[in-house]
């Protein structure tokens, strides 16, 4: 008779065929969320040389940052 009062003997393997059962199923669920395509959308240009222009078209008045007054010289 073994130690633990069990007659089969079926304990120890019973315990063994649950831990690989979680396991197989922690493995699974694993690979499940791993291929979740959570990936964001990139747009790619292919690089060119070139030259660069910048220009600008408005409407408006240009006026200075600080406005002097000038006063005549007397002689």
């Amino acid at each position: 008779m073994p130690l633990n009062g069990n007659s089969s003997g079926r304990q120890p393997r019973r315990w063994w065929v649950t831990a690989l059962v979680m396991m197989a199923a922690v493995s699974l669920l694993a690979a499940f969320v791993s291929r979740r395509d959570d990936s964001v959308p990139v747009r790619t240009a292919i690089v060119e040389r070139g030259s660069i222009r910048s220009l600008v078209s408005t409407n408006g008045k240009i006026e200075p940052v600080n406005n002097l007054k000038r006063t005549p010289r007397h002689r």
